[in-house]
């Protein structure tokens, strides 16, 4: 199995799992995989425990999240098992953040107009190799993609439904009038 269809499976596996009503009322069918998904995908499911623990411990980079885990007294299992959590969380707000990205600026043409440019001033193309240093650098440098990344997030933030809010009582905020009760 291809590594992308792989974790794709590994994804909704365990997307599953942490979403079904079932299993967060009783945790103990999704344990001994007395429910579907589980009883038809705990292969993929085993699959990705093993190649996680396989790439984490042969990893060189000793300053990864895994490594600084350990280092602070975090049992392995349970180190594995935040990682699995950071991969499905990154994996949810990390795809809306770029989907909401391509949405708005498509949307905005003279803004995707304008970042194109300014990216292109910095020397940042289509052909520009993103993993070098020199091109990191110039994306850091390209204040208008900030401007753009932080109205993005303002308008459609990645967990504005996974944390509810409610005003309690009306508030001004910057001379914007809140009611009470506005989600």
């Amino acid at each position: 199995m291809p590594f992308i269809e792989f974790y794709e499976n590994l994804v909704l596996d365990m997307k599953a799992r942490y979403q079904s009503i079932l299993c967060n009322l009783f945790p103990v069918l999704s344990i001994k995989n007395l429910i579907e998904p589980f009883k038809s995908h705990q292969k993929n499911i085993d699959e990705a425990w093993v190649k996680l623990r396989k790439f984490l411990k042969e990893s060189e980079d000793g300053g990864s999240v895994y490594r600084k885990m350990l280092e602070y007294g975090i049992g392995e299992e349970d180190a594995l098992h935040d990682m699995i959590g950071l991969l499905l969380g990154g994996h949810d707000t990390s795809s809306q953040v770029l989907i909401s990205a391509v949405y708005f600026t498509k949307k905005n043409p003279e803004v995707h107009a304008k970042l194109l440019g300014e990216l292109t001033k910095l020397g940042i193309d289509g052909n520009s190799d993103y993993r070098t240093d020199e091109t990191k650098d110039a994306i850091q440098e390209c204040e208008y993609l900030d401007y753009v990344v932080k109205e993005i997030l303002r308008i459609d933030c990645p967990t504005l439904y996974s944390l509810p809010y409610k005003t309690l009582e009306k508030v001004s905020i910057r001379n914007v009038e809140i009611p009470k009760g506005q989600r």
